[in-house]
């Protein structure tokens, strides 16, 4: 049998199903099956797919794969097909007069075509508000495991720091922080770190450019530990730099304690985006904070729920967001501050911990 956390997602899974008004829910291989089960399982070119109805879940695989994915998925009844058979056929068989069918948002769109063959009533809708209503309410062993995540980005941001010197190239810092992750025995790590005018670009990566005196660094970095992800952005001084980069650095410092105070259990995603931009705003910086605040974070990097101007939906307790307020001087400098915030109904609680007040590198 499944572990009994699995056991309980699939049953909230069910209920989900059901108050959906959902005939069934299909999730390829995917972090929501992950989630789900427990079973990392490959995206092929034959259909495999977990069927989730309000009464039962039925796993859709190819009849070679079947044995393999009963050891993963132990407990879980399966539908197998052999090669050469249509596996919609079998599907639409199995489903009857299902009409209304949520699909997760790594099926391929091939597999919904042949999915709805010869349904002319079928209705296929998106499941991603199931499977965002699942996943974001974060489970306490979750929010330990990113916990742990966050610690150990902690540790390597403060390392970054004390290689950050005139002379080192973006890439060669990058490369080191993504190395030094994976001795820490992390994987699936990424860095980020931009200087001087290649830090106005929110999604510059790394490139072959020296640091010198006086340039502004961010350092963006993370990796995955345990299944769980770490994001955390610090934006450093190599020596004294232009006298409006401090001003800039306090405004985006004062628009995070903004946003960060605003992630509450029960407030929509957009009151802490909200918090943030009008700080912003009164500063006169406001056409420079040109993305969201930030968004969830757990089993990936990016998943709901978003922080941005569009997210109505109250964050569920125990949501984990980062909160990333940013300001970009085209040609010259941006500065960038990001934490992981826990949403709870009373003080959020923020998970990454390294100092704001470190920016200066003397």
């Amino acid at each position: 049998m499944l572990k009994p956390t699995f056991r309980d997602r699939l049953a909230r899974a069910r209920r989900a199903v059901r108050d959906a008004r959902l005939d069934a829910m299909l999730v390829c291989p995917s972090a929501d099956l992950l989630y789900l089960t427990g079973a990392s399982l490959h995206m092929r070119e034959r259909p495999i797919f977990l069927v989730i109805t309000p009464a039962r879940v039925t796993l859709l695989c190819p009849r070679l794969e079947a044995e393999s994915s009963s050891r993963v998925l132990p407990g879980i009844p399966v539908w197998e097909w052999p090669d050469g058979d249509d596996a919609f056929a079998m599907l639409r068989e199995k489903l009857g007069k299902a009409r209304r069918i949520g699909i997760n948002s790594t099926m391929r769109a091939d597999w919904v075509i042949s999915l709805l063959e010869g349904r002319p009533h079928a209705r296929v809708r998106s499941a991603a508000p199931v499977m965002v209503t699942l996943r974001s309410a974060k489970e306490a062993g979750e929010i330990r495991r990113i916990q742990a995540a966050a610690d150990q980005a902690d540790q390597v941001m403060g390392e970054a720091r004390r290689r950050l010197k005139a002379g080192v190239r973006e890439e060669e810092l990058a490369q080191w922080i993504m190395a030094r992750f994976e001795k820490l025995g992390a994987v699936n790590p990424w860095a980020l770190v931009a200087s001087a005018e290649n830090a106005a670009m929110p999604h510059h990566s790394f490139g072959p450019r020296k640091m010198r005196r006086g340039d502004v660094v961010i350092v963006d970095l993370g990796a995955e530990l345990n299944g769980y992800q770490s994001d955390i952005t610090r934006t450093f001084f190599l020596g004294e730099p232009e006298p409006e980069a401090w001003h800039v650095y306090d405004v985006v410092r004062g628009a995070q304690f903004a946003g960060r105070a605003a992630v509450r259990a029960g407030s929509p995603g957009r009151s802490a985006d909200r918090a943030a931009r009008e700080f912003i705003d009164r500063h006169g910086y406001g056409e420079f904070f040109i993305h969201r605040l930030g968004h969830g974070l757990g089993m990936e990097v990016h998943e709901e729920p978003n922080l941005d101007s569009s997210n109505r939906r109250p964050l569920p307790e125990g949501a984990v967001v980062t909160v990333e307020p940013g300001i970009y001087l085209p040609g010259r400098f941006g500065i960038r501050l990001e934490d992981v915030v826990v949403a709870r109904k009373g003080e959020p609680r923020t998970l990454t911990r390294f100092p704001l007040d470190l920016a200066l590198i003397k």
